[in-house]
């Protein structure tokens, strides 16, 4: 069985060059010099080297902070997958999605659209950049089959339904298209403001959605790959739906943690927290990663 590196690699040797990036640009990403290898299996992914590949100490070097996912210490040796990734300095930059024995560098949209239909044809993988200050693949999950979906968000693997994460998306997005920051959306803890602007029974009805599944590892996904949508012209949330200050909920928020976004100085809006009491259990979870939705 392929390793995740091994697969980004076979993947991108069938592809047709240059590969098209979201920015627009084009990229190839050269073939380092290979050769034999005395280790059957690989130091990094732990796959089998076929006796080929680089050494470790050519391809790894001292400034390598993630050796802790080296799968087999003892090794001297990367395989061609491994090796080849490895090589690349800008691969890192870019997330990355093999379908159909192809290798695409995915948009939002196109990462959008396989978590919410995932494919049907394995194997497959997905693995999402976010910093692009690391390499990341070796630490991801090769697809095999819909009743083990997983995919990697930076270096954490999650995992996310057969049927996609849409059901989860979409009070995400319709709080994101109303004007929530996906911080807020993130630790339940909302500027009063945008909830009157809202409307406050709108604004209610899909925090309870979302408010059990908060501090979960696909909510924390599904928030990443929330996109604005086109509003709907009976969309409550375009009405102009006043509500006075004493309607809102006034007790407050019992996030452990501040959603990082800024409040203009001067502005005398409070920050509410979600409404439902699963929302405020679930809001009490260590919130990771929160400058993934900045």
């Amino acid at each position: 069985m392929l390793t995740p590196t091994q697969l980004i690699f076979k993947a991108y040797q069938s592809t047709p060059k240059p590969l098209p990036l979201p920015n627009g640009k084009t990229a190839e990403w050269p073939l380092p010099e290979m050769h034999e290898v005395p280790d059957e299996l690989c130091w990094l992914c732990g796959g089998r080297t076929d006796h080929f590949g680089r050494l470790r100490k050519d391809a790894v070097r001292d400034s390598f902070t993630d050796a802790r996912y080296a799968r087999v210490v003892e090794s001297e040796s990367l395989c061609s997958g491994c090796g080849w990734i490895l090589a690349q300095k800008f691969i890192r930059n870019w997330s990355l999605l093999v379908v159909d024995g192809k290798l695409e560098h995915p948009s939002r949209d196109r990462i959008r659209e396989v978590l919410v239909q995932p494919p049907t044809t394995y194997p497959w993988l997905l693995s999402i950049a976010v910093s692009g200050q690391k390499h990341i693949s070796f630490a991801g999950k090769v697809v095999l089959s819909p009743n083990s979906i997983w995919v990697l968000l930076e270096q954490t693997p999650v995992q996310i339904p057969p049927s996609g994460i849409g059901t989860m998306l979409e009070p995400i997005e319709d709080l994101y298209t109303a004007g929530f920051a996906k911080a807020e959306i993130q630790t339940g803890r909302y500027q009063q403001n945008r909830i009157r602007k809202a409307g406050l029974s709108w604004w209610r009805a899909k925090e309870e959605l979302i408010a059990p599944l908060r501090g979960s590892r696909v909510f924390e996904l599904a928030v990443f790959a929330a996109q604005k949508q086109e509003r709907k012209g009976d969309d409550p949330c375009c009405t102009a739906s006043i509500l006075t200050t004493k309607t809102l909920p006034s007790r407050r928020s019992v996030s452990t943690q501040s959603t990082g976004a800024e409040i203009p100085e001067g502005s005398k809006s409070r920050q509410t927290s979600g409404a439902s009491s699963s929302g405020r259990s679930a809001q009490q979870q260590s919130v990771q990663q929160l400058s993934l939705f900045g």
